[in-house]
């Protein structure tokens, strides 16, 4: 019998290694091989108490990307409400409260978010200092409906140095391929906080000679379900405002790509 050659071997190949690509697609929405865009790191100043504080991403934001911002206020009863330059419509999704030292901190996001600069301002009802925020832009967010998930919580000292100790408690998320954004503000952590198991560190900011740290981390939950925002403390007397937040992919049917751009900023 003759052996088939390879004209006809390789058009087959090709085909199957085609329909492999489409069904990573299909189930991995947010995929490691796309571009991550970082802004260079700002920090903005905000001199005594205030009300607000507002932050520029650095590079154009992408037309239909989804924003993700945590923010945090001095003030243990001030709500808080997110905004942009674009006049895109901003949730604000959490609002946890460190009731040892009456400090605050907000998780937000925007939705289909429109293209060009942008800045993100955090406006409290009520005064205060220590105020801080940071901002991710991701993109390949699902445009309609993309929070899959948010969770988050206050831990108070001490909370120690075991890997992981810093939490936000678990979400579940429904989709595959979820976007994960975490924030933590901690008190008297001497700066010494490492991103959780998993995750990427993206963002820090140290206020207040050191006295209070937010820290952001980011990454890519392959496979739908349990999932907490974790950091690690160095410093074992401290206290901890945890959050964290999912986005799901868009919908099936081509190729999304995860990207970010963080920045942080504002001390009393």
């Amino acid at each position: 019998m003759t052996a088939p050659t390879h004209d006809g071997i390789i058009p087959v190949l090709e085909h199957e290694l085609k329909h492999v690509n489409r069904l990573l697609d299909t189930e991995v929405g947010f995929r490691e091989r796309s571009v991550l865009n970082l802004a260079s790191k700002n920090l903005i100043a905000a001199a005594g108490s205030g009300t607000t504080i507002a932050l520029a991403f650095t590079s154009n934001v992408a037309s239909g990307a989804t924003l993700a911002a945590s923010a945090t206020c001095g003030s243990g009863t001030a709500t808080c409400t997110f905004s942009d330059s674009q006049s895109n419509t901003w949730v604000t999704a959490q609002t946890i409260t460190d009731i040892d030292n009456g400090l605050r901190c907000y998780s937000g996001y925007a939705k289909n978010a429109a293209a060009g600069a942008t800045t993100v301002t955090a406006t409290f009802s009520i005064a205060g200092d220590f105020r801080c925020i940071t901002i991710h832009e991701v993109s390949g967010a699902d445009t309609t409906a993309p929070l899959d998930g948010n969770s988050g919580q206050f831990q108070a000292a001490a909370i120690g140095t075991a890997t992981d100790g810093i939490s936000s408690t678990n979400l579940t998320t429904t989709a595959n391929g979820c976007y994960i954004f975490g924030s933590t503000y901690t008190y008297n952590a001497d700066n010494a906080i490492a991103a959780g198991t998993g995750y990427t560190g993206r963002e820090s900011v140290d206020i207040a000679s050191n006295l209070f740290t937010l820290q952001s981390e980011d990454k890519i939950q392959a496979v739908a379900g349990a999932t907490a925002a974790t950091f690690t403390s160095g410093f074992d007397n401290n206290t901890a405002l945890t959050v964290a937040l999912a986005f799901k992919p868009a919908a099936a049917g081509g190729t999304t790509h995860p990207g970010w751009s963080g920045n942080f900023g504002g001390w009393f």
